[in-house]
């Protein structure tokens, strides 16, 4: 081929590939800024701001800023950064949401029946993909309702370890609970627990844990506990919440504030596996109510 030919050749590659840029420019900024959008939904439904995103992530806060206004083409591992730090699949970031099977139906469906409605999917199928979850049986309910004294004799009962999850989220943090409610915010202590609660569901067995009220709280974190463990709700009426509210070392919080609580997120607490009410039993009958539970 002359120098001549081969330098036509090359200019209408060159003129081919810059037709296909064009005709793809227009996609690939419609992506961009679809991305923009989930990624910003996602931090926005996580409570963090971006440069809280940005520092949990350590990635950095131009990139963040870039990516949510569709113009930054990001690498696979920053994406990955970002990804895990709000908990979600990195697909979700990257794919935009099809039309799932029961769309026709959720839509007509309260908060409240979508949560059933996962709870009875996670029950039925959860199991099956995951067989640990039935040998780490998750104790969760207001202070005061016996999550730890039951959860110590139900754990020696089995012959597994007992977990309190309080005690792991403060020494990741080297500072006791009360503390640790004290210094960061309520988003930023449903991350920390979030973490930790992943931490422990990926190297922990069969074992008994209790589990305070905050993990049902917060949407991403209940879900992985309903998915790696069997649930087990302690309910008592509030009268003998008030009660045990006076003596029990997490008595320094009002009784109105665990009112409260046990009235906003009373729907994610009814989505455990099973209800134990420990009100008027005594520690005998709450215990054998609870093995029959977890059997």
């Amino acid at each position: 081929m002359a120098t001549d030919d081969v330098d036509d050749f090359l200019a209408n590659i060159g003129s081919r590939r810059a037709q296909d840029a064009a005709g793809a420019s227009l996609d690939d900024t419609s992506y961009l800024r679809a991305f923009g959008l989930r990624l910003m939904n996602a931090r926005t439904r996580a409570g963090m701001s971006r440069r809280l995103l940005a520092r949990e992530s350590g990635v950095s806060h131009r990139y963040v800023t870039l990516a949510e206004r569709g113009e930054g083409n990001v690498s696979i591992l920053i994406l990955r950064s970002l990804a895990r730090t709000l908990a979600m699949p990195l697909h979700h970031l990257l794919e935009t949401p099809a039309a799932a099977p029961f769309d026709h139906i959720t839509a007509t469906l309260s908060p409240a029946q979508i949560a059933a409605a996962q709870t009875l999917l996670t029950r039925h199928f959860a199991p099956g993909a995951n067989p640990a979850r039935a040998h780490r049986i998750a104790l969760i309910g207001l202070p005061g309702a016996g999550k730890t004294v039951l959860g110590r004799m139900l754990a020696e009962a089995r012959g597994v370890p007992f977990i309190e999850f309080a005690d792991h989220v403060a020494t990741a943090t080297g500072q006791a609970m009360p503390e640790v409610f004290q210094r960061f915010s309520q988003p930023a202590v449903q991350r920390l627990e979030r973490r930790v609660l992943e931490q422990l569901l990926a190297s922990t067995g069969p074992a008994v844990l209790a589990i305070g009220e905050t993990v049902p709280t917060s949407p991403a974190a209940f879900t992985m506990l309903l998915r790696g463990c069997r649930t087990i709700w302690f309910r008592a009426t509030p009268a003998e919440l008030v009660r045990r509210a006076a003596t029990h070392p997490a008595g320094r919080r009002s009784a109105a504030d665990l009112l409260t609580v046990l009235a906003t997120h009373e729907d994610s607490f009814q989505r455990a596996d099973a209800v134990l009410d420990t009100t008027g039993r005594s520690l005998a009958e709450s215990l054998a109510g609870l093995i029959a539970l977890a059997t």
